[in-house]
């Protein structure tokens, strides 16, 4: 199919997957009540993801949304065996992202004046790790003096020096013992005990850090632990405060068990690949992926609803104007994956190439997310006051017809013109226009990592 999708195609297009997803609406009664039910943004949106959905072979889902505006898209194929298609509501594993909710937990702690961001680790872990798993920070890290130094701040920020877990391990592990969960203890038994650098020293990307955020808010959350307590009682969801969850209700984090078994709660199936050539669904293998630090599955609609009322001028998750602020001062990575990043406070500030021009690249606070099998976004753009969300149930782009290198572009290629709509059509006036092409990749201060790894 040829990228120039015509304005016709697209209408039909949109049309077909308005009413699988929502109500049978007859050609004539869409085409009259089309300025009420979708504007230019909406139907934009939908053709694009239409469009990319079948020439990459894989499936989208994508939600833009201002303070009175919220547009949602969805496109492509679900189960590749079955031919179900996804909807604006199917909820995508989005890894990292599950980073975001982990640090909002923590800060409403502190908001609460629970403990200060600049108070140590250790003693904030401890009591819950004793309790759980009888041990402690300073026996898991063979008494290392060090990690008594490590702040709350340090390991929001990917300050702490911590190395990160062993990726390809856990995905070899994952494909050979698809039934079993890697809890929490794991990861930090298995992890390399050596730091990058001293606490405080160096950015260096560290998932386990947000592990052991986990325990503490276990050790916060559930005061009266016992050997019979499980850091599964603590409920992710309550960094979400109770006026905005009854929005957010495509959101999940799966504890224990197969993808499978969250299917009819919405969950996609994921396609990932050894060779990126031939894929295969994860939905039988574990759904946990990394508790606080990665088991996020959600659909785009929350996840920017998330960042809109973190970001935007209706602020209820994280209501301390400078607690917000802490998040987005920014300090580059600096070792270990994802060299010139800045990091926030469980925070990405994420970068997209202006065309011809790389010094006025399109700033956005959000997170990335990457599993085995899916890939998502998520932001505000501080510039132009509106969030979105992105995700996908692939690895990489599944089209035979394209190469390796072409399939690896699809990521990029999707979020970046989506945006691009998004830009022009509530920049009141005035909009830059993004290089969404492969070779801007370069240009971008850290390509996502899928391209990393693909390229």
């Amino acid at each position: 199919m040829s990228l120039g999708i015509s304005k016709r195609l697209c209408s039909l297009l949109f049309l077909s997957t308005f009413i699988l997803n929502f109500s049978v609406v007859s050609t004539k009664d869409w085409i009259s009540r089309r300025d009420t039910f979708a504007n230019r943004l909406q139907w934009r949106l939908q053709a694009l993801l239409e469009d990319k959905a079948q020439y990459y072979n894989v499936s989208f889902s994508a939600a833009i949304r201002t303070n009175n505006r919220t547009v949602l898209a969805a496109a492509g194929v679900n189960d590749q065996a079955t031919g179900e298609r996804v909807s604006i509501h199917s909820l995508f594993p989005s890894g990292s992202i599950t980073k975001c909710f982990t640090a909002v937990g923590i800060l409403q702690l502190v908001e609460e004046g629970a403990f200060g961001l600049d108070d140590a680790l250790a003693p904030l872990v401890d009591k819950a790790l004793l309790a759980l798993h009888n041990t402690t920070v300073g026996a898991l890290w063979n008494n290392d003096p060090r990690v008594q130094q490590i702040t709350v701040r340090h390991v929001l920020g990917m300050q702490s020096g911590l190395q990160d877990y062993d990726d390809p391990w856990v995905f070899n592990f994952t494909l050979n013992h698809p039934t079993t969960d890697l809890t929490p203890i794991m990861y930090l038994k298995s992890a390399n005990k050596t730091f990058k650098c001293d606490p405080g020293h160096c950015g260096s990307y560290s998932s386990l850090g947000y592990e052991l955020l986990g325990y503490a808010l276990v050790q916060a959350h559930l005061p009266h632990l016992t050997g019979a307590s499980s850091w599964k009682q603590y409920d992710q969801l309550s960094a979400i405060p109770e006026p905005l969850r009854s929005e957010m209700k495509h959101i999940l984090f799966p504890v224990q068990g197969l993808c499978a078994a969250y299917i009819k709660q919405g969950l996609v199936h994921q396609y990932s690949s050894r060779d990126y050539k031939n894929f295969f669904d994860l939905m039988n293998t574990s759904c946990l992926n990394g508790w606080t630090f990665g088991n996020i599955a959600a659909a785009p609609s929350d996840t920017s609803n998330f960042f809109l009322h973190l970001f935007g001028s209706e602020r209820v998750i994280v209501k301390n104007r400078t607690l917000v602020e802490e998040m987005s001062h920014f300090l580059e990575l600096q070792t270990g994956w994802g060299i010139g990043l800045p990091y926030g406070l469980g925070l990405e500030h994420i970068f997209y190439p202006v065309y011809r021009n790389t010094s006025t690249n399109i700033s956005i606070f959000g997170h990335g997310g990457i599993d085995y099998g899916s890939m998502a976004e998520a932001g505000y753009l501080v510039d132009y006051d509106f969030a979105f969300g992105f995700a996908t149930n692939s690895i990489s782009g599944m089209s035979n017809a394209l190469s390796k290198k072409q399939n690896g572009h699809f990521w990029f290629d999707i979020k970046c013109n989506a945006l691009q709509i998004a830009l022009e059509e509530i920049g009141k006036g005035e909009w830059p226009v993004l290089d969404c092409s492969l070779n801007s990749l370069e240009m971008v201060p850290r390509p996502p990592k899928d391209m990393i790894t693909m390229l």
